[in-house]
């Protein structure tokens, strides 16, 4: 708000160097101008078939805030930014 930063919840398509085409989850459409642009596309967690996350010794990102121990040594599997932010704090332990 100091900022006067606007957001917008949308699919957007850049229609030019400072344009984009906007449509928002229901089907509304627009055009905005700007100057500068900050892309958040935000992620969605995957839990591949076959893999049995059982909360006992494989986790996912937001089941391993839950575990009731820490391990002697432990195995990330993941190179985004979750996964190495998760592999700093445990091998900083």
């Amino acid at each position: 708000m100091r900022n006067v930063v606007k957001n917008a919840h949308a699919l957007a398509k850049f229609i030019g160097p400072n344009q984009a085409a906007l449509t928002t989850e229901s089907g509304e459409t627009s055009e905005v101008e700007f100057a500068d642009a900050l892309i958040s596309v935000g992620t969605r967690l995957h839990r591949p078939q076959g893999i049995p996350f059982d909360q006992e010794r494989i986790f996912d990102s937001d089941e391993i805030l839950d575990m009731k121990a820490l391990p002697r040594t432990l195995t990330v599997i993941g190179g985004g930014v979750i996964g190495a932010e998760y592999a700093t704090i445990f091998f900083s332990t």
